[in-house]
């Protein structure tokens, strides 16, 4: 009602002065102030229901724009506008109703060329599986470096395409999971075998250690998380042990590569975030750890990562349930 009032100072002051030159005009002409009085009386009797109702019906109004502000969307098909004879805000409303409509228009055709991209992108990456599966038979049949070197080169192109089907899922808001209690050995080794020619190419020493461990999670999603963080040792550790091992409920890896420097690493989940290691690597795409955290995240894990420069780095993947996500 203050609001009201507020807004409507300018019309009272303006009535206010025409009350008092009424007032002074009848005081200077000596005027009967008894019978001004009564046709005033009987004037605002209709005059004060006349201005409470209009009070009312304002304050009324109020509320109901700002709980559709509230609410954060205006439904255009629903009649959620207050009702108003007043031509111009007649026209707001008419206003505000065309640009929701064309927002709405907006969104829905975004929605439909994002689905359109994924479709696309996901097929593509499907379908790329078949020549890069036909290419590692016909290096198999040859011999010598050039060939080891060539499928080294075809295994990164297929990690790549396995990252790029990761975000494709992840970004369609998609949720295929099957949550199952899974053997974390079984999964560890099928990643560690799938490495193994990259391990005996750059010469370096696994150490593994069997978890024992059991999961309440996704194989196939936690298997990609371990598939991410191995191939990130292998890229960046030049010499020396990568090792596999439980403690807890957590699965740890650990390299003895070039580390991850102490500004980089609050950022390293960030999407598209390649740091110092990034820059030096040209190939770095930065989506590799912020893949697995939201992975993570969905799957209700726990994942972290420290490392000191020169040393190494070490990635816990802590298994302990947590909430899962739903979509």
């Amino acid at each position: 009602m203050i609001k009201y009032i507020k807004s409507k100072s300018a019309y009272i002051l303006v009535c206010a002065a025409a009350l008092a030159v009424f007032f002074s005009v009848i005081a200077l002409y000596r005027l009967n102030i008894y019978a001004v009085l009564y046709a005033a009386l009987l004037s605002s009797l209709l005059i004060i229901p006349f201005a409470a109702v209009r009070i009312i019906k304002s304050v009324n109004a109020q509320k109901q724009l700002l709980k559709i502000l509230k609410n954060g969307e205006i439904m255009i098909e629903s009649n959620s506008f207050p009702e108003t004879r007043d031509p111009e805000k007649q026209y707001y409303t008419e206003i505000i109703k065309r640009l929701s409509a064309e927002k709405q228009t907006l969104i829905s055709d975004l929605a439909t060329k994002l689905r359109d991209t994924d479709d696309y992108y996901t097929l593509w990456a499907h379908q790329i599986k078949t020549p890069i599966a036909a290419m590692h038979l016909l290096l198999q049949s040859g011999s010598g470096t050039l060939s080891r070197e060539c499928e080294a080169e075809l295994f990164k192109i297929e990690q790549y395409t396995e990252m790029a089907l990761g975000y494709i899922r992840l970004e369609s808001g998609t949720n295929d999971f099957v949550i199952t209690a899974c053997d974390t050995d079984r999964i560890i080794k099928s990643v560690l075998k799938k490495f193994s020619k990259q391990f005996i190419l750059k010469k370096l020493t696994l150490d593994y250690k069997e978890t024992g461990l059991t999961a309440v999670t996704d194989e196939k999603q936690l298997s990609f998380i371990i598939e991410q963080i191995i191939s990130n040792s292998l890229k960046y550790t030049k010499k020396g042990t990568i090792s596999v091992y439980s403690k807890g409920n957590s699965i740890f890896i650990s390299d003895t590569g070039i580390g991850i420097s102490g500004e980089d690493l609050p950022r390293i989940f960030e999407k598209g975030y390649t740091g110092y290691n990034g820059r030096t690597d040209r190939k770095s795409t930065g989506l590799g750890l912020y893949l697995c955290r939201r992975t993570a995240d969905k799957l209700g894990h726990t994942l972290r990562v420290s490392s000191e420069i020169g040393k190494g780095t070490l990635a816990e993947i802590d298994l302990t349930p947590l909430s899962i996500e739903i979509e």
